[in-house]
């Protein structure tokens, strides 16, 4: 009888080495899954002879060397030099991005967005993704790898939108330069103060912020726009679908100052379009997304922006 339990007992021991060494296998293999995600950013000059210049071009890359997809990649670019290193959102890559195959690369032209921020010579980036056991991975900004052990959420903030900016030195509205109507987000802000401000919005001071080139504004009922639209705040970053076109999303206020972290979630909110011209960023379209396709942009003389 010692015998067989002696036996029974190896045989368990082989049995419990052997799972082991499978679930190690397996996480081995899920990392090394998770290992092959690379994302970075680059940058090149390219001379302009019509303004006697050069042109910055800057490329977000996301690859996927490894034999398996990854799924539901949201991405971020970082940018903060001289300024503390902080987040400008995905800027022209989708969010989230479906899936990533395998032996994959996707390139996205930043440029646009890059050029809302003075503070951008420093630019990295950094994606959270999911392998396909539902695993969660961050590869940071640093290139370092980690599991993401936590659901998405929303983080408060320390400053709100506008207060942000001006940290960023753009003042929205305030400078006489002009230099805020090169960012988004500002020229959002200030379109929603002025049909929030009971004086700006007798003289109709927002339609100077209008694109021209979109129809039907005469169309528009702006008491019931302000109606509706008070109380939104804007959320803390603008997506670029293509060059020289932003999009911001606006919500209600309980995501006042707050900011989406590990991940996307889904809320409810308000779309507004921008195009940028020669005289800065312009509201093209307020309430629905609209396609990069359904644009006119604004033309640009010789030697572009």
């Amino acid at each position: 009888m010692g015998e067989l339990w002696e036996a029974l007992s190896a045989v368990s021991t082989a049995v419990a080495a052997i799972i082991a060494l499978c679930l190690g296998l397996h996480g081995a293999w899920m990392s090394r899954t998770a290992r092959k995600i690379g994302v970075w950013v680059t940058q090149q000059f390219d001379f302009d002879p019509y303004s006697d210049s050069y042109i910055r071009s800057v490329q977000l890359h996301l690859s996927n060397e490894g034999d398996e997809p990854v799924f539901h990649v949201d991405v971020s670019v970082f940018a903060g030099f001289e300024t503390k290193e902080h987040s400008i959102g995905p800027l022209s890559a989708p969010a989230p991005i479906q899936a990533l195959a395998p032996r994959q690369q996707l390139d996205f032209d930043i440029s646009t967005g890059v050029r809302a921020y003075d503070d951008s010579w420093k630019l990295m980036a950094e994606a959270v993704y999911e392998d396909s056991a539902g695993r969660k991975w961050r590869r940071d900004r640093n290139g370092r790898l980690r599991r993401v052990r936590h659901i998405a959420r929303l983080k408060p903030l320390n400053l709100s939108v506008e207060q942000e900016l001006e940290r960023l030195g753009i003042q929205p509205g305030k400078t006489e330069d002009g230099r805020w109507l090169v960012n988004p987000l500002a020229v959002a802000a200030v379109f929603l103060n002025f049909l929030n401000d009971d004086e700006s919005f007798a003289k109709a001071e927002f339609k100077v912020l209008l694109a021209d080139e979109a129809d039907g504004w005469n169309d528009v009922d702006w008491s019931k726009v302000r109606s509706e639209w008070r109380g939104l705040v804007l959320t803390s970053f603008a997506q670029y679908p293509a060059p020289r076109i932003a999009q911001i999303k606006l919500v209600g206020p309980a995501h006042q100052g707050k900011q989406l972290v590990n991940g996307g979630i889904l809320m409810t909110a308000k779309i507004m379009t921008l195009t940028l011209g020669a005289k800065g960023w312009r509201i093209y379209g307020i309430g629905c997304p609209l396609a990069p396709e359904e644009i006119r942009l604004p033309h640009l003389p010789a030697g572009g922006l």
